[in-house]
Order: structure tokens, then C-alpha cells, then sequence
């Protein structure tokens, strides 16, 4: 990318920050501009941190992640490749953890992609599950240091919630699950929210 585009990036970004958008609206905005495909989120994300610890209002040395669903596997991936300037995460129903094994668990959709995708080709078995396990979250997870904490629905048919386990199995960082019975995709977020708060606050409040 030129530099003319990187300094017209900085200016819609800063713009987009007064205008109070969202993180993902940002993020969305910003692959737009760039023709970036959403397969590069992983790198916008980690970009994006570099980007927050520019800012004047913004204490470089506490930094945290939170996100749910894809959100939850940005959480996971920009603090495992930025353990330099991640201080706290919380992730809820993560996805892209555990690809294979959330395909035979649940028949929803984008995991059933996988499925649809081996019933036409079931001799790329092998060739998919080593080509999946480079963005699998489960395989990031153990490059993590700050604490982290993670919040499944124990009925979620979208991220299931053993994936979500075997993602807190993983990680070798200081480390929460919460889980919640009777509760989807949605990951018991109406009851969760709270502890989520109480636990970035944790870490991120001046002078901890």
C-alpha cells in the first residue's frame, strides 16, 4: 500500500473514531479501502493495535480486547500476535476454534460449509484439516500471556460450546470459562456483560 493510501486510511480512521463508529465498523471500512478480504482481519486487528497506541488519549500499557462470535476470534488471534501491547481479553462463544471438530458437532452454518465441502470432496480430508489448523484459534492460544476470559452457551449450535473449552484448555495465560446453560449463540451475554466488565476493569484501571 502507498503512502498516500496509508495517510488517507489514518485520516477516515481518526474521522471514524470521533464520529464514535464502532470498532467493527472500522475494521469494515478500512478492508473496503484497502480491497482487503475479511481473511485479513487477523492482520487489520493486529494493525489496528498500533494504531490505538498512537493515540494521546490512549494509555499504551493498557490495552484490552473483547469481542463474541468472530469478534471472539479477533480477541483470541490479535492477543496471541500482540503479547507486546495486550493487556486483558475476553472472548464469548469464539469461533474459528476447533474447525473440525465444530463441524461434526453442529450442522449450522459457516461450519456446515465444511461439511458441504468434504461430502463433494471427502479425499481433501487431510488437506483441509492442515490448511484450517493455521487459523484455528486453539492453535493461537497458547501464545497468549495476559488473562483471559472466556463465556460459551451451552447450547450454542453456531460456536459449540466443547470448542469453546478446548480453547480454554489451551491457553497458558491466567485464565476464566463461564458457561451457561439454556443459552446459544448469544453465549448468556444478558448475565455475562457484567462479570466482563468487572474482569477487563480488573486489569485495565489505573494503577493495577
Amino acid at each position: 500500500m502507498s503512502r498516500t493510501n496509508d495517510n488517507h486510511l489514518k485520516v477516515m480512521i481518526e474521522s471514524m473514531s470521533r464520529a464514535g463508529c464502532s470498532e467493527q465498523e472500522i475494521v469494515n471500512a478500512v478492508q473496503q479501502a484497502s480491497g482487503r478480504s475479511s481473511h485479513d482481519e487477523p492482520v487489520v486487528s493486529s494493525r489496528a493495535v498500533d494504531f490505538v497506541r498512537t493515540r494521546p488519549e490512549v494509555d499504551p500499557t493498557r490495552i484490552g480486547v473483547h469481542g463474541s462470535s468472530q469478534g471472539g476470534a479477533l480477541t483470541i488471534v490479535t492477543a496471541a500476535l500482540r503479547p507486546d501491547a495486550i493487556t486483558v481479553g475476553a472472548a464469548g462463544a469464539p469461533y474459528l476454534c476447533g474447525f473440525m471438530d465444530a463441524a461434526g458437532l453442529t450442522h449450522s452454518w459457516p461450519y456446515e460449509e465444511i461439511n458441504d465441502y468434504l461430502r463433494l470432496y471427502p479425499e481433501r480430508a487431510e488437506a483441509v484439516h492442515a490448511t484450517l489448523s493455521y487459523f484455528d484459534g486453539i492453535n493461537f492460544a497458547p501464545r497468549i500471556r495476559c488473562p483471559m476470559l472466556i463465556y460459551v452457551g451451552l447450547g450454542d449450535d453456531v460456536c459449540p460450546p466443547e470448542t469453546g473449552y478446548a480453547l480454554y484448555h489451551a491457553l497458558e495465560c491466567p485464565k476464566e470459562i463461564h458457561a451457561y446453560p439454556r443459552c446459544a449463540h448469544d453465549a448468556g451475554a444478558y448475565w455475562e456483560m457484567a462479570h466482563v466488565q468487572a474482569f477487563l476493569a480488573r486489569y485495565l484501571r489505573p494503577g493495577v
